[in-house]
């Protein structure tokens, strides 16, 4: 049996998707279909000596959004956002980018301003992350990440300890901060919020 290299992977995913924007346009709905392409969050293939998916390092948590609407303006087109966004998002856009309305129960919010290029003066500052799925087998995480600072927290049952990076300044997160005494306030901000909102001390 032959497996299958990631660069296969990647051409039939373009192939497929290439089919279907082709079958679009046949059909008369590719100036009005928005495109979200996406996928499940990232992988470690030995980063840090670690396999599969399950901590708050970049390698894992990132997840890739494209979204392509063929009604926007021009100039509102081609563009990255560094806005704090979630899967949890993705919902709210897809109804609003529909016209239906977002139930205000619905976590997560409409992308739509960002990509109009307006951020909301209220847009989300940071989230919260947690792993606590088979703590015999992955050890159990919480964390607080903004669009600078990842602050990572291992819990019981094993020994508890803290982690803390600059992600704009080591986006490879390989010098933890955590114990430098020049970052203490920001550990200690960060740990506040991870105490104020972290279920796990609820």
């Amino acid at each position: 049996m032959q497996l299958l290299q990631p660069e296969h992977l990647v051409t039939g995913i373009d192939r497929e998707v290439g089919r279907i924007v082709a079958k679009l346009a046949q059909r008369g709905l590719a100036e009005n279909t928005v495109i979200l392409f996406t996928s499940d969050n990232g992988w470690f293939a030995g980063e840090r000596g670690l396999a599969d998916k399950w901590l708050m390092y970049e390698e894992s948590i990132r997840v890739p959004l494209v979204v392509f609407d063929p009604r926007l303006r021009r100039s509102e087109r081609g563009h990255t956002v560094e806005a704090l966004t979630l899967n949890l998002d993705f919902a709210p856009t897809m109804l609003d980018l529909a016209g239906v309305s977002v139930p205000s129960a619905m976590q997560g919010r409409s992308l739509v301003p960002l990509l109009h290029g307006s951020r909301p003066a209220d847009w989300r500052e940071h989230f919260f992350y947690e792993h606590r799925y088979g703590p015999n087998i992955i050890p159990p995480s919480e964390g607080i990440r903004t669009e600078r600072w990842a602050y990572l927290r291992w819990l019981a049952p094993n020994p508890e300890s803290e982690e803390l990076y600059d992600v704009q300044a080591d986006p490879l997160e390989q010098r933890n901060l955590a114990a430098d005494p020049a970052y203490t306030a920001t550990l200690d901000a960060l740990r506040a919020q991870w105490r104020r909102i972290g279920p796990g001390l609820k």
